[in-house]
């Protein structure tokens, strides 16, 4: 048996330290067994790292079940988090989790971390909140309240899975927890795991090869310091690895066996979160509709019209996206706003309308930042509050649409590419329906119009609360117009324009308010609209008039008046008289009792409504560079702060520099650099004589530590022998050395 190396060594001390203090028995170390090893930080990163890509699974399907947003900025935390849990634990940790917590949390809102004003709006909107909570009314809380409560979930969360995958090396809960959660997204919402679900389980696996083979060598129960030993281990776990995921990615997907119980089950089928008012993302439409009465704006206005606040162009085949921003949509942005092209011409009676619009302090950010009207603006007039609109005076131009002006206008394609976009996977059979309905006619308004009577004939119910969601891969129109066949003004506008793009005619899809009930026709009302008011609709181009709305939900009526003469539609074999075209035009029925408040989104104000997003992610854009420079300059801060409240973190950054500097040196110029900065740091901490030895300066530790220090005396020996000897430590005990330099550094003592 060779000689008791320095680990054996430390060991047996220690061994004998505690049976003094009568903790434990002396007992010799197995011959028949490896000496145990100790992993450092950067084993210790790299299991973080896998967590952390196992967490991130957590966040990818939020924004597609539900309207949350800044997904990339959860990312980001759950980064950070995890990075400052790595680095160390106790007071000054605290200290950065906040730090980054609260440099995070207002960019979720659009405010600088600094200065810290926006911690005063929060107080009020939380304080604001507290009946709500009591009442059980978590779908009407403020979103900063929301969002507060989420990540210190989210932050709860990832501690405990730190705890167990990391500190524990016991990551079997993590990943089965993480498996479970994407299996259960898969089966009740419209989220697709399977891929999902592969990643997770590759990246599981990784974990638990990597944990159980440290918790092994950290027993000493596992012979991996032999030859070979680390690459035969990790050779097994990538072969299975790619053998699973090989069979998961490319084996055949067989049909389940037993029909889908839940479908059968009302409180339990598949469907979309509940929709609630108006917000930004509309990128997944469908579910069912929740009415909230929450005020967005009350108003004066002089008639009674739609309140139009944005358009989109961009259809995927699940909801709706913007790629061109109207000037005036950055209106908040600017001194002097800059009024939008107008959206039509008036080819009938026209007259001049005052509308004055005050939001509400608690209306949702993502209306606070548009400016909402009726007709054709000729001024505007914007009081902001920071950086959001307080309200604003506008004159408008409302009238009427004669048809005879439609139906001599030719159909324009040149520079109408964005409004005849379809994705190739659009279902053939919408196509053919678009042709089916538009084919008898010769121009584009009555192609149009056959169209809008189609979806209002009554073959299509409207409908709010028994609304499915498309499952994984189904296309939104396709399956409401040929399997729900019910839905609410989301599935009706997105048909027409979908339809109309498939018949060649350029079209867009509009959101904005229905008019309330009190909105009179003619003088000078004062109303307040509310989130159940919103409402969407169509938009479709006219050349030499422009974009005319067109309202193909049931029980509402046209934005704006057709006028035409007492003739027929061109339609063969027909004399049905446009629905929509009826001089005088009757009133706008009330919005309230059945479309509730609906723009199109699962309930609006989760994050994306703050207009929170990152360039290329398919959100609104933020201001990225100054948000991204501040976070920067905080974590400095916060990491400065750090460093000047405590001296043990200076102590272990100091000693990792040391560590790295003596690895690039030969190995025995590496040991005495180590040892003897060791040396430095406490002759200069506690004053003490030049001339302290060796042994003193060893045994001058032990008493502050008042117990023996293993660790220390065998560095100290290897220092002695590799100083006075002229010793060259091999490889073997330079690693093992090494494994108690570690050792060392984490119990230094205090003070």
């Amino acid at each position: 048996m060779r000689a008791a190396n320095p680990l054996d060594r430390v060991q047996m001390a220690e061994g004998a330290a505690h049976a003094a203090r009568g903790r434990l028995r002396v007992a010799e170390p197995s011959p028949q067994r490896a000496a145990p090893r100790r992993f450092g930080r950067w084993t210790d990163a790299a299991l973080a790292a896998g967590l952390l890509a196992l967490m991130v699974e957590w966040i990818l399907p939020l924004p597609e079940i539900s309207d949350t947003g800044g997904a990339p900025l959860f990312v980001a935390l759950l980064a950070a988090w995890t990075a400052v849990r790595a680095v160390g634990r106790g007071r000054i940790a605290l200290l950065l989790h906040l730090g980054v917590t609260l440099t995070a949390f207002p960019l979720f809102f659009g405010y600088a971390p600094w200065p810290l004003g926006w911690m005063g709006e929060w107080a009020a909107r939380m304080l604001a909140d507290a009946p709500k909570v009591a009442a059980g009314a978590w779908l009407f809380l403020d979103p900063m309240t929301r969002t507060a409560g989420f990540c210190l979930f989210l932050w709860a969360v990832s501690g405990l899975a730190y705890r167990e995958a990391v500190v524990r090396r016991r990551p079997l809960g993590v990943v089965v927890g993480t498996v479970a959660y994407l299996a259960a997204l898969d089966t009740f919402t419209p989220f697709a795991g399977r891929w999902a679900v592969i990643r997770a389980v590759a990246v599981g696996l990784l974990l638990l090869a990597a944990a159980t083979r440290m918790r092994l060598q950290e027993a000493g129960g596992l012979r991996v310091l032999a030859t070979g030993g680390a690459w035969r281990w990790w050779r097994g776990a990538i072969t299975v690895l790619v053998g699973c995921v090989t069979v998961a990615a490319l084996g055949p997907v067989f049909p389940p066996a037993w029909p889908d119980p839940l479908a059968h089950v009302p409180g339990l089928r598949p469907k979309a979160v509940q929709r609630i008012g108006y917000a930004a993302d509309d990128r997944v439409l469908g579910g069912p509709l929740l009415l909230d009465d929450t005020v967005v704006f009350t108003a004066r206005t002089s008639g009674r019209h739609y309140w139009r606040g944005e358009a989109k162009e961009v259809y995927t085949g699940r909801g709706w996206e913007s790629r061109q921003e109207d000037a005036w949509q950055s209106v908040v942005s600017t001194d002097e706003p800059v009024l939008p092209a107008p959206l039509l011409q008036w080819t009938g009676r026209a007259r001049v309308v005052a509308q004055a619009v005050r939001f509400a302090d608690d209306a949702p950010p993502a209306v606070r930042r548009l400016v909402f009207y009726g007709g054709t603006l000729a001024d505007l007039r914007v009081a902001k509050d920071g950086d959001r609109i307080a309200g604003y005076t506008a004159t408008a131009v409302l009238g009427e649409v004669e048809v005879a002006a439609l139906r001599r206008a030719p159909l324009r394609t040149e520079g109408m590419v964005p409004y005849l976009q379809l994705p190739a996977s659009l279902p053939q059979r919408v196509r053919e329906k678009a042709r089916e309905l538009t084919a008898p006619y010769a121009n584009p308004y009555d192609k149009v119009m056959a169209i809008v009577r189609h979806l209002r004939s009554g073959t299509y119910r409207y409908e709010t609360d028994d609304v499915p969601v498309p499952g994984p891969g189904q296309d939104f129109v396709d399956h409401f117009l040929f399997e729900i066949r019910r839905g609410y003004c989301d599935h009706f506008s997105t048909a027409l324009v979908v339809l109309a793009r498939a018949a060649g005619i350029p079209a867009r899809w509009v959101k904005g308010f229905a008019p309330p009930r009190e909105q009179r026709e003619d003088g000078e009302s004062e109303v307040v609209v509310r989130n159940r008011h919103a409402h969407s609709w169509a938009e479709v181009y006219f050349e030499g008039v422009g974009w005319v709305p067109f309202e193909p939900t049931p029980a509402f009526l046209n934005p704006v008046a057709f006028r035409e003469p007492a003739d027929e539609l061109q339609r063969p074999s027909s004399t049905a008289r446009d629905p929509m075209a009826s001089p005088p035009r009757p009133a706008l029925e009330d919005a309230t009792p059945d479309e509730g408040a609906h723009s199109g989104q699962p309930d609006k104000r989760g994050l994306a409504e703050w207009g929170i997003g990152w360039p290329g992610w398919g959100t609104t854009g933020m201001r990225t560079g100054a948000g991204l420079a501040a976070l920067v300059l905080t974590a400095a801060a916060c990491g400065a702060f750090a460093l000047a409240l405590s001296p043990r973190l200076r102590f272990r950054l100091a000693a990792r520099w040391v560590a790295h500097r003596a690895r690039r040196r030969p190995p025995a110029e590496g040991l005495r650099l180590r040892f003897e900065w060791l040396f430095a740091c406490w002759m200069r901490r506690t004053g003490a004589a030049e001339g302290l030895t060796v042994r003193g300066f060893v045994e001058a530790v032990e008493r502050r530590r008042g117990a023996p220090f293993p660790p220390l005396r065998a560095w100290a020996a290897a220092y002695e022998r590799v100083r006075y000897g002229g010793a060259v430590p091999d490889a073997q005990e330079r690693a093992e050395l090494e494994s108690l330099w570690t050792r060392l550094i984490e119990r230094w003592p205090r003070g």
